[in-house]
């Protein structure tokens, strides 16, 4: 779904799809308890959110995406 949200905003975006031999269960996650323990709420919708990283990148404010600094792995 987050591919789709991307190609809408980027249309000549190439998408490859890998197959993996992995889990492929999906998982919903629930803001309930952040909500309630800490008053969150979100304020932007995934495409609000991608447009403005295409926007920060394109801006140069983050100036190499693909820095391990900016990554969860």
């Amino acid at each position: 779904m987050l591919a789709e949200e991307l190609k809408k905003l980027i249309p000549n975006l190439v998408i490859k799809y890998i197959q993996k031999d992995e889990d492929p269960r999906d998982y919903k996650v629930s803001f309930e308890k952040i909500n309630k323990e800490l008053g969150f709420k979100k304020t932007k919708t995934v495409p609000q959110v991608i447009e403005e990283i295409i926007r920060i990148i394109r801006d140069g404010i983050i100036s190499d995406p693909d820095n391990p600094r900016y990554s969860n792995i």
